[in-house]
């Protein structure tokens, strides 16, 4: 944990596209997966080449193996929202991000499919199934050059806390769940809303990326505190459950 905080100092950038009238799908969708993919392997991967939506947009982490310089105007990413078996998207998603991404390092990304996108909730009910990310980059702003900055992004700090949980689980050394469960609640790297939201993001679809590594921390934590064990940390909650910024 020599590493230095990347702390973003921008505001959080989700599509807000309305809400469908009268039933609306996305409503009823809290905590559904939804495969996703990298439409640019050689830029970037999408962990668990899934997307889960959170009550409000889909949310998938992106390591990326190349570092994309960002324009003055940002970049453009479509999101396209795709039938597993079309050749083209049923619908396309398009946002603009004002940030750099780092070769070798992880980001959090969201995007929202509400009524403009797609206005007929039994479309996407019964037809969207998969989403393919592509980043709409001039090439001459793409470096495989090797980053020069040692830091961390918020998703790392995260995914962090989570690999030392597991780490603690499977050699059951309680020294080092107790000391992570300690310095895990007590994280003082958070400096702005948009870095909680991108925490908090992150460590929930850590979840839902590794739901069986999930499971064995949700039991081990119960093994410790029916045993009278006092944790700072007493979540058993499936991903999802409740909302992400709490």
């Amino acid at each position: 944990m020599k590493k230095t905080l990347l702390i973003i100092s921008m505001a959080a950038l989700l599509l807000s596209c309305g809400k469908p009238s009268g039933n609306n799908y996305m409503d009823k969708v809290r905590g559904t997966v939804m495969p996703c993919v990298s439409g640019q392997p050689e830029l970037f991967t999408v962990l668990g080449n899934i997307a889960v939506y959170d009550g409000e947009a889909y949310s998938m982490v992106l390591d990326f193996h190349k570092t994309i310089i960002t324009s003055d105007e940002g970049e453009t990413v479509d999101f396209l929202l795709c039938d597993s078996l079309a050749t083209e998207p049923l619908a396309t998603v398009t946002q603009t991000f004002r940030i750099d991404y780092t070769k070798g390092h992880k980001y959090v990304k969201s995007f929202s499919i509400d009524a403009p996108v797609c206005p007929d909730a039994s479309v996407l009910k019964d037809k969207v199934n998969q989403a393919v990310i592509v980043f709409k980059v001039d090439g001459s702003r793409i470096s495989d050059a090797d980053s020069q900055e040692d830091f961390w992004t918020m998703e790392e700090w995260a995914f962090y806390f989570q690999n030392e949980f597991i780490r603690a689980v499977d050699e059951d050394d309680i020294t080092i769940f107790y000391c992570n469960d300690y310095e895990y609640s007590n994280f003082d790297g958070i400096t702005t809303e948009f870095a909680s939201l991108q925490f908090n993001r992150a460590g929930e679809l850590w979840k839902a990326i590794y739901p069986q590594k999930w499971e064995k921390i949700k039991a081990y934590r119960k093994q410790r505190m029916e045993a009278g064990d006092e944790l700072c940390l007493i979540d058993l909650t499936a991903p999802f459950e409740v909302p992400l910024d709490e």
